[in-house]
């Protein structure tokens, strides 16, 4: 199939209705008649006959709706061998995963991973499969670079995001959406909420139909130029800008983009109020940074304020708001300019936005400092969305709502994203997404639910099979937690730098008896009876016990002398085993219970410091740790059971049936490897790094690096 380039400054990737479209390179020219195979389809296009319209392309296959070449229908959201709608991701032959599939009640698609597989520009590791299905991304840290917004309706959100991915507000919560670019997007807006558009790095442009985003174009702009700006007054009248030392203007009249001015030196952002009447403005301080569209060709605005502008609101025919650096705000009536000083303090002013296109009346002003200012219609009352924040780093980017009483507002942060909303008398900050940089431990109460904790801040997540969203921020933790086990959905605990109980509704923090412990795992075999091990200040190994009469965690005595205990797995009340590193550096070390004692477990081969252990059952023990060890017990005798490889540390392992699974890190990155039976196949490779693993009705969850938590389908 013949791809569509540029030739010269033009592109054309759309044509009218019943036109032709020239594609080729090298001066080869063919034509290709709309509606026919291999003709575009976006957006505004649709395909004849047995065609159907995918990525843009007429390709063979029905239409949507339309019968296929068998005979069958093709039902929206179900595949045209009659099979029955599909929840959750659709995944590929080729074994790549869509990432934020649709859930039952939300029939949006995803896109794949891109080509390389990447979950992110600094993630990468490839497609992901396991014996009992392939993972869907729940977790992502893409909500730490949230910065413009675009609203639909209340429960119809999207926000500009980290490299590769948005985030959708569907009335619930935030959640990521990948993107099938890699690119960082920098501005999103639509003109109904099934035609938006979003630009971004590298003349990257994408538009969603309400079912997908999809690549639209690489518009015509210089090669390698970021786009900063997207905003239109209709579908047929959009307006785009890029940033270079020849930064231009892009414009779509509902059929092609078309190069429509520019060429500036500079960042440049748009506000378009009508086709003839578009303001173009840049932060830089070289003049001229006001810039004016009449329907014929672009012009310099004159008597315009000295600071440039950081972003522009605007009311027909002429009214606009200008925000700029130290809080200012300059206002044109259409005839002369003033200034407020200090609107939000001394914090500059980041974005805009009114809840009416025909008048300033009800605009908010955000920027550093998480301030905010609203506009009465006479003056500006000071009302941030937050009044003492901490950090340096702190800015809100985006504003948007559906209403005056439904106002989302916005910003980076250097760990998370900050979302306040404004419900028309105050401002609430909202906690839906956070950031750790790794999760450290996983436990699943069914197969579609899943709690993990955070190895660094601390974090508790709670997933279902489709998303995860902060059950205790970081803040309600303050310490990093290291191992989370339930006995069932009402009773769980998390062991860290503290204790954390859960009780079927909430969280409960309780300290360690010695504050400086360090808790790595937790095992329990009923609602009352769990342990934990860990070690101590003086590199000792300790192991608590949860006393059912006291309701608290107690210390145990008379244990032998380890380094530290990073692994504990039972299969009764009397069969709990415990491993870790012996008193002499670097050796492993094996424990014991027996429903009175822990003893050191002797035979067992001299090893390298152990890391995991689990149990298919009394005579099915396996331990695992550094140099690839894995041993195994057969409820008589210990043997060495070849690993994947000598010289990776094995960080988890996992018994069921005749599936074994370990998890093995190295200097850079982990593997995931599945032992059939017969031989270790490796699942995964990357230079991620995953810690937790836990399976629970034949669903696999893992979770690492980069907020990453993702599920077996």
């Amino acid at each position: 199939m013949k791809q569509f380039v540029r030739t010269l400054s033009l592109v054309l990737a759309f044509a009218a209705p019943g036109a032709s479209v020239l594609v080729g390179c090298s001066g080869e020219t063919s034509t290709v008649a709309v509606g026919t195979l291999g003709a575009p389809c976006y957006p505004n296009q649709t395909c004849n006959g047995p065609l159907r319209c995918l990525n843009n392309l007429c390709v063979a296959g029905a239409a949507d709706g339309g019968p296929a070449a068998d005979g069958a229908t093709i039902r929206d959201g179900a595949p045209a061998d009659g099979m029955p709608p599909r929840d959750g991701p659709q995944i590929f032959s080729d074994g790549k995963l869509l990432v934020d599939g649709p859930r039952p009640d939300q029939g949006r698609d995803s896109a794949v991973l891109p080509a390389d597989g990447a979950l992110d520009g600094s993630v990468s590791d490839g497609p992901i499969h396991l014996p009992k299905g392939k993972f869907q991304v729940v977790s992502h840290y893409a909500y730490a670079q949230v910065g413009r917004l675009w609203a639909a309706s209340a429960n119809d959100y999207w926000a500009t995001a980290r490299a590769g991915f948005l985030l959708h507000y569907d009335g619930v919560s935030w959640e990521p959406v990948q993107l099938p670019t890699s690119q960082k997007i920098n501005a999103i807006w639509g003109a109904a909420a099934n035609n938006i558009w979003a630009v971004g790095n590298s003349g990257t442009m994408l538009h969603y139909d309400g079912s997908s985003w999809a690549v639209a174009q690489q518009s015509v702009v210089p090669t390698g130029a970021n786009m900063t700006d997207v905003r239109g007054t209709s579908a047929n009248d959009v307006w785009a800008s890029s940033s270079s030392s020849s930064a231009s203007v892009v414009h779509f009249d509902g059929i092609v983009w078309k190069l429509s001015g520019g060429l500036w030196t500079g960042t440049w952002r748009l506000y378009p109020m009508a086709a003839n009447n578009v303001w173009a403005f840049t932060d830089s301080a070289t003049s001229p940074w006001l810039r004016f569209f009449d329907g014929i060709g672009w012009n310099v605005s004159s008597g315009t304020p000295p600071t440039p502008a950081l972003a522009v609101w605007g009311a027909p025919p002429s009214q606009l708001l200008i925000a700029s650096a130290l809080g200012r705000v300059h206002s044109f009536d259409g005839s002369k300019w003033t200034t407020d000083l200090s609107v939000i303090g001394n914090n500059a002013g980041r974005e805009i936005w009114a809840p009416s296109a025909a008048s300033l009346k009800g605009a908010w002003i955000v920027g550093d400092r998480n301030d905010g200012a609203v506009f009465d219609g006479t003056s500006w009352k000071h009302l941030p969305p937050e009044s003492s924040p901490t950090g340096a780093e702190l800015r809100l980017d985006g504003i948007a709502g559906s209403s005056a009483s439904d106002v989302w507002a916005v910003g980076p942060g250097v760990r998370d994203g900050f979302f306040y909303h404004f419900d028309g008398s105050k401002w609430t900050k909202q906690v839906e997404a956070g950031y750790e940089s790794w999760y450290a431990a996983i436990w699943a109460d069914t197969k579609d639910s899943a709690w993990a904790v955070g190895g660094l801040r601390g974090n508790i997540m709670r997933c279902s099979a489709y998303r995860c969203r902060i059950a205790v921020p970081s803040t309600a933790t303050s310490n990093r937690l290291r191992g989370v086990w339930g006995h069932a959905a009402n009773h769980a605990w998390a062991v860290g730098l503290r204790f954390m109980a859960y009780d079927g509704s909430s969280w409960t923090a309780h300290s360690t008896p010695q504050s400086t412990d360090e808790l790595y795992a937790v095992w329990g075999d009923a609602p009352d009876s769990y342990w934990a091990v860990g070690r101590n200040s003086s590199s000792q190994g300790i192991i608590y016990r949860y006393n059912t009469l006291t309701k608290a965690w107690e210390s145990q005595s008379n244990i032998p002398p380890t380094r530290f205990l990073s692994a504990i797995w039972g299969t009764s009340a009397s069969d709990i085993w415990a491993a870790g590193e012996s008193s002499t550096a670097g050796n492993g070390v094996v424990l014991h219970y027996d429903g009175t004692l822990w003893t050191r477990v002797l035979g067992v081969p001299q090893t390298e410091v152990l890391r995991a252990v689990h149990a298919g059952g009394a005579t099915d023990v396996w331990v695992a740790g550094e140099k690839g060890t894995i041993l195994h017990y057969d409820g008589s005798n210990w043997t060495n059971f070849a690993g994947p490889n000598s010289s990776d540390s094995i960080v988890r392992i996992h018994r069921e049936g005749t599936d074994l699974i370990a998890i093995t890190q190295r200097t850079v990155g982990s593997a995931m490897w599945w032992h059939d039976g017969t031989s270790w196949k490796q699942l995964h490779e990357g230079p991620d790094t995953l810690f937790g693993y836990a399976r629970t009705g034949g669903v696999d969850w893992i979770g690492g690096t980069q907020s990453l938590i993702a599920r077996s389908r």
